[in-house]
């Protein structure tokens, strides 16, 4: 029965999983150990035992080091690695219950295109969100050919500095190359040079990348210069912090904190790096030890908790089932429909676009070889039908013309019954119901026992690893939905029944990823397009099928047929390739379902490329609803199409204020990011329809730029209730995808990092169905709630000790976050760091200006101001922050730009004392270098054969130094030691 939901409920975690990408971690916490933490391997990697030993060496490493650096709160307990079913199966190996490769914490998986075989993990959210999961090549498990601990340290130190990103939300403490807003070094409180990092007790050295010699200044900034890099020290460092900036020191053992006693463990809050720029210069510690993990009675110091983690293999066990006699072998997970067929779903023609959903469901994603059942529910339940073992596309048709096309008399909606009749029926005949998908599908609240409630305490489907998707239907929908999801590891959906919302077909079709196995296939939505035409109503269109579209391309058009909407023959539909060809009722690629109301055109193979034409005609009586959609079919296994993922900062925002509601979107070609794509967020609010541009510049809600995931804040609420998001990506001229450029854990040797490449793409579009959040307390309209985006950019571009002037620039934010216009600029400046950070600050005036304004551009820009400074000179150094207004709220303060004035132009007339004084140190110091190059060398000598061969290629090579090379004292310009600290 379709009961109204009361908007004030909080819904827990709605749409959980609905957003492809968010983290859905089997990790749990429990007297100071991390269980259950996830490891797999992609099945396209070949088989070797040797990543089993090494992933485990690198956990009892990486634990006893966690201990450490949590200050023995923490550690490794038991880990869980997946075995691909590409591997022999073993008697060790247990089966798997709901673990797969695309929930796993920790990934092992081919090269990424961007960051090579550097480790990283994916963390596009804000401060203290965690990440999505960590990335490792299975030659970096081995240490097959990339010489590991030489070039990033111990994999067990690693993995902790990986794993502070996926668990805590805290952000790398380094500059990244070619990042003007994080860049590798910056000038400290007394105007020196000094390497991005924290803590500022590291010692090292700045030298040229490849040549390895002293470093020259930039004199636009007072930088070293474009090719300068920092090289620390390994044999005489005291720095005790941090992990996240280089762990692979053998002092560093602790994460940077504010308030830290130790001046080895104090945070850097004047770095320009990521963690000061997404945490506002919290230390990672003080972020650290706010997290739920950190802030519970259970867990204090644990001095001497036994740290080696245990290991459990895993790998998925093929079952048997009885069909027609015979045993048969599952290719995929078991599968059960559950479908409400209560009196509510009579209402707006649902149970007919329930059976049409189903029936594409069955045709067109369910596999051969996997086993499905039918539950229906209404005050009672039904087993439509009965666990049905797949072996061919008839045995589909059997199913699909026996799906329910009438509703129940019935007025309840026994959600509970349909349940533990679903679950009933996987374990019919002692089948094993674990690792079953159950697809749950209502339009009502719940008004029957046994509760949703009561059944989800009594943890049954959660003992019997059974996996369940939810689609709501209409804002009435049990608000238990979204419960039922997140407690068993499924993912929730909403069709909101608007006429601009996705249909259950193109929903259902999201779950391609989840059930078809990996050597089957995967479908990715073109475009889809809801009409509403009146009886004689004609509408056409055009979509883009592109290169990497054309092979697979298909064409979805569905409609109603029931209640004299459309007799047969009433809806007429054609396309018009790029080549003039048409294909209408006529052609053999045409195939029409009367009886569900459908149009289907398979390619067959590669169609045309280009702009293709259609036209949609209805002849029928009343007015009608047409949804179709463009499609691409793509083999799992190492696809390389253009795909787009969508999801939210939080399924449901309760506090849209304090933290306001952020829609992402991820864009990539196979693995690959693509940058500069137009992507647009249709938002359906309970009042009308929005469109919301996503960026991918770095700022505002987007943490970093061209990673190919675009975002934007969500600000302009309706009231409360259920939102619907739909994704439409678009390329343009500029559109491409980037390869190289990743970072990932600081490697030793900055030449690991490869240069970043951009790679032409063809046109294209892109969407994505059926995605949707929850608000809850919407702010009122009208008022000023939101304070325009932290600037995180502020950089200097060029100062002139001539002139006495400063340039700076920075991309301008909205009026609220990232939207709209904001009012005004204060731009802060002090001579003194103590002074600064106290707030006893100047504000720059409009008489300092020289070019620029203090009126703000519209969000996005880049803005650009030349300021002039009343002092210039040798220990000159100015601080420099901007807040921005917008007639209610200020922004918080910027990310801050030191500037020294002093002079490093050439003068005419000879040197100064200090550029002499320069040359003669780099002199010496090339000496030195000289001299203990030729110790190393003669050291390496006397080693093997191996050994001495790689001193002989890096003097060819220059690009890495050997490792006594690497501890070499380097000299920088205007530097009182031979070595620096960061």
């Amino acid at each position: 029965m379709e009961v109204l939901m009361s908007l004030n409920c909080l819904l827990l975690l709605f749409c959980y999983g609905a957003f492809a990408q968010m983290p859905r971690s089997l990790i749990k916490f429990t007297q100071n150990g991390y269980e259950d933490l996830l490891v797999a391997i992609h099945p396209e990697i070949a088989e070797n035992p040797k990543i089993i030993s090494e992933i485990q060496a690198m956990f009892k490493n990486g634990s006893s080091y966690l201990h450490k650096a949590t200050r023995q709160r923490a550690y490794f307990r038991n880990v869980t690695i997946l075995i691909p079913e590409t591997w022999k199966d073993s008697p060790s190996y247990l089966p798997v219950t709901k673990e797969t490769f695309d929930i796993a914490d920790l990934r092992i998986d081919k090269a990424n295109p961007v960051w090579d075989h550097n480790p990283y993990t994916k963390q596009p959210g804000q401060c203290a969100e965690p990440g999505h999961y960590i990335h490792l090549t299975p030659e970096f498990i081995t240490d097959d050919n990339v010489e590991r601990d030489y070039n990033w340290g111990n994999a067990g130190r690693v993995l902790v500095h990986e794993f502070a990103h996926l668990r805590y939300g805290v952000f790398d403490e380094y500059g990244v190359e070619g990042d003007d807003s994080l860049p590798l070094f910056y000038l400290d409180s007394r105007g020196r040079p000094r390497p991005t990092g924290c803590s500022t007790t590291v010692r090292g050295y700045p030298l040229h990348k490849t040549s390895f010699k002293r470093c020259g200044r930039d004199r636009k900034t007072g930088l070293p210069d474009e090719n300068c890099r920092f090289f620390p020290d390994l044999e005489r460092n005291r720095a005790k912090a941090s992990v996240m900036f280089l762990q692979f020191i053998d002092s560093v053992d602790s994460f940077c904190e504010s308030s830290a006693r130790s001046f080895y463990q104090r945070h850097n809050p004047l770095a320009p790096n990521m963690q000061n720029k997404m945490c506002d210069g919290q230390g990672t510690w003080d972020v650290i030890k706010k997290h739920a993990d950190f802030t519970t009675k259970n867990n204090q110091e644990a001095p001497n908790a036994d740290t080696t983690p245990s290991f459990k293999l895993i790998r998925r066990k093929r079952q048997t089932v009885n069909f027609e006699g015979m045993k048969r072998e599952l290719e995929g997970r078991r599968i059960v429909l559950t479908l409400d067929l209560s009196a509510s779903m009579f209402k707006n023609n649902r149970i007919f676009q329930l059976s049409q959903a189903v029936g594409n469901f069955l045709r067109e994603v369910v596999p051969i070889g996997v086993e499905l059942g039918i539950v229906a529910f209404s005050d009672n339940t039904t087993i439509w039908e009965n666990m049905t073992y797949i072996d061919s596309a008839a045995i589909k048709e059997v199913i699909v013309k026996n799906l329910p096309t009438v509703y129940n008399i019935e007025q309840n909606t026994a959600i509970g019954k349909g349940l533990l009749e679903s679950l009933a029926l996987l374990e019919k005949d002692n089948q094993s119901p674990s690792g079953a998908l159950i697809i749950l599908v209502t339009d009502g609240e719940e008004n029957v026992k046994p509760w949703v409630e009561v059944v989800l305490k009594t943890e049954k489907l959660q003992s019997a690893s059974v996996t369940v998707h939810t689609l709501g239907i209409s804002s009435a929908a049990s608000k238990e939905l979204e419960l039922i999801a997140s407690e068993t590891g499924g993912k929730a959906f909403y069709f909101s029944e608007g006429h601009q919302s996705s249909s259950m077909v193109s929903i259902l079709n999201t779950l391609t990823e989840d059930i078809q196995p990996y050597n089957g296939t995967t479908l990715s939505e073109i475009k889809s397009e809801s009409i509403q035409l009146q009886p004689g109503g004609i509408h056409s269109g055009t979509v883009e099928v592109d290169q990497l579209a054309a092979d697979g391309f298909e064409i979805l058009l569905m409609y109603l047929t029931n209640e004299g909407y459309s007799p047969r023959g009433s809806i007429e539909f054609n396309v018009t390739n790029s080549q003039g060809v048409v294909i209408d009722s006529k052609h053999a690629k045409f195939k029409e379902d009367p009886d569900l109301g459908t149009i289907k055109i398979k390619g067959g193979g590669s169609v045309a490329k280009g702009t293709w034409k259609y036209r949609v005609r209805h002849t029928g009586y009343l007015n009608q609803t047409i949804h179709i959609n463009f499609l691409t079919r793509k083999p799992k296994k190492s696809n390389d199409n253009v795909q787009v993922k969508t999801w939210a900062s939080d399924p449901i925002v309760s506090d849209p204020q304090t933290k306001p509601a952020i829609i992402y979107a991820e864009v990539t070609k196979g693995k690959a990011p693509v940058v500069n794509a137009v992507v647009m967020a249709t938002i359906e609010t309970p009042k009308n329809m929005q469109q919301l541009l996503l960026k991918d510049n770095g700022v505002g809600a987007d943490n970093q730029k061209e990673d190919g995931i675009y975002s934007a804040y969500f600000t302009n609420m309706k009231g409360d209730g259920r939102y619907g998001i739909k994704i439409q990506v678009q390329s343009n001229g500029l559109t491409k995808y980037r390869t190289g450029g990743g970072i990932g854990s600081f490697p030793r040797f900055p030449n690991l990092t490869k240069p970043i490449v951009y790679h032409v793409l063809p046109r294209f579009q892109r969407s994505t169905p059926g995605r949707a959040m929850r608000i809850v307390n919407a702010l009122s309209s009208g008022g000023d709630w939101f304070a325009p985006s932290r600037v995180t950019d502020l950089r200097l571009t060029v100062y002139n000790y001539k002139d006495g002037t400063i340039t700076l620039q920075w991309t301008a934010p909205g009026n609220d976050f990232d939207y709209g216009l904001a009012i005004r600029y204060e731009i802060y400046i002090a001579t003194n760091w103590t002074d600064f950070s106290n707030n006893k600050t100047n504000i720059v005036t409009k008489a300092s200006l020289i070019t620029g304004t203090l009126n703000p551009s519209v969000s996005g820009s880049t803005e650009t101001i030349v300021i002039r400074v009343a002092n210039k000179g040798q220990g000159v150094v100015y601080f420099l922050g901007i807040r921005t207004y917008d007639s209610t709220n200020w922004s918080k303060m910027s990310n801050l730009v030191s500037v020294s004035m002093e002079d490093l132009q050439q003068p005419e007339d000879g040197m100064t004392s200090g550029e002499i004084g320069a040359i003669v140190g780099g002199i010496l110091g090339g000496l030195l270098i000289i001299c203990i190059t030729g110790i190393a060398v003669c050291h390496q000598l006397t080693k093997s054969k191996r050994q001495v061969t790689k001193v002989e290629e890096f003097s060819h090579s220059q690009t890495k130094p050997p490792p006594p090379y690497y501890s070499t004292p380097g000299f920088h310009p205007r530097m009182d030691s031979p070595s620096v600290s960061a």
